[in-house]
């Protein structure tokens, strides 16, 4: 199935799959979801670093601030 959303973060593109269902994130629901996007990140074999709950949304319009994805000298 194709992303719902791409967002260029600067660095790359991050992909979005819309969910049909309100999703809510408590202690069970993040512990799911974590192990559910660990999977999903070793079967595309995307990033690794991508599987961190802390490091998967870039709002729409943002970009990548690391320094090695500066522009120029």
């Amino acid at each position: 199935m194709s992303p719902s959303v791409l967002v260029c973060s600067g660095g790359g593109y991050n992909a979005y799959w819309l969910l049909d269902k309100t999703f809510f994130f408590d202690q069970f629901g993040i512990e799911n979801f974590s192990n559910i996007q660990e999977q999903f990140v070793h079967v595309t074999k995307a990033d690794s670093n991508a599987k961190d709950m802390t490091r998967v949304l870039r709002v729409p319009g943002t970009l990548n601030q690391k320094r090695h994805y500066a522009k120029g000298p």
